[in-house]
């Protein structure tokens, strides 16, 4: 099959032999893997990622929370110990045996904006981001070992 684009001649059935080819395949996969670190460090440079909580740059492995903020937001470590402040909270409105928060909220803080950009700001990556980390330190922790499942609730009065 050829096809002529802008007085060019591409002949795809020597495409597909050169993609088939193992030493210019590689070649080939190296050049695109160039070509997308050129781009995106270029994308970086003219629209540097911003840590959505302190609005400073982000460095190289950061993914929309700087490290600086992460370590600022006030874990609960309710996962360490069965009474616990959530647990508090649901007596009486609910049959629960466990409750686990990985952070405390407060107000006007660094956490608070992070929520709100995930909320509000069609962020979703950060909800992502949250659950990754939370997930890590409950995979370890003892008393996940008798959870059967995992039922978010909201702890707000109105809800």
């Amino acid at each position: 099959m050829k096809i002529i684009l802008q007085d060019r001649l591409f002949n795809f059935n020597k495409i597909k032999y050169t993609l088939k080819n193992p030493r210019v395949g590689l070649k080939l996969e190296l050049y695109i893997t160039l070509m997308k670190s050129f781009v995106t460090g270029l994308l970086d440079l003219l629209f540097p990622p911003i840590c959505v909580c302190c609005d400073t740059k982000l460095v190289q492995g950061e993914t929309l929370i700087c490290t600086i903020c992460f370590s600022s937001f006030p874990e609960t470590g309710a996962h360490t110990s069965a009474e616990n402040a959530v647990i508090d909270r649901l007596i009486g409105k609910a049959s629960v045996t466990h409750g686990l928060a990985l952070y405390r909220l407060r107000k006007k803080s660094l956490l608070e904006r992070a929520l709100f950009a995930m909320k509000y700001k069609n962020q979703p990556k950060i909800g992502e981001l949250f659950g990754q980390q939370y997930g890590s330190i409950l995979y370890n922790a003892p008393i996940t070992s008798t959870i059967d499942g995992i039922v978010p609730i909201p702890l707000h009065k109105k809800n």
